[in-house]
């Protein structure tokens, strides 16, 4: 866990994480949270993970969560909440086993939205927050 949380919020751009394709940062540290961007199953080459397949991107997306974590010391323990967009209702079974598999034991707050995507091909985007306490 970081020994310094910084007093001012900053922003995080996370290696081996693809590069965000609008503006915004993989995460920003603030008043003692790290905030992790909405997170979608791009790999680390900017390519989608798992076309059709809502289990690979959400292990992709979570890993990437875990990534911008660790770059600023936490790690998905840390995590006290997760908001979760999901296109199809149908997925949320195999989204489900994928996050339990991922989280463990713990079992950060959460809220589950039906919604639209910004593309067709993204089954699920998740966003987190992260304490340092």
């Amino acid at each position: 866990m970081s020994e310094h949380v910084p007093d001012k919020p900053v922003a995080h751009f996370t290696p081996g994480v693809a590069k965000p394709v609008a503006h915004y940062s993989h995460a920003v540290t603030a008043g003692g949270f790290a905030f992790v961007a909405g997170q979608v199953g791009f790999g680390p080459d900017g390519k989608l993970v798992g076309i059709g397949d809502v289990q690979a991107q959400t292990r992709q997306m979570i890993n990437n969560i875990r990534l911008s974590l660790e770059d600023v010391g936490l790690t998905l323990r840390n995590v006290v909440t997760t908001t979760v967009y999901l296109k199809n209702p149908e997925d949320y079974a195999a989204y489900e086993e994928v996050y339990k598999e991922m989280f463990g034991e713990w079992t950060p707050a959460r809220a589950t939205i039906i919604a639209d995507l910004v593309r067709p091909d993204f089954l699920i985007e998740i966003q987190a927050v992260a304490a340092f306490s």
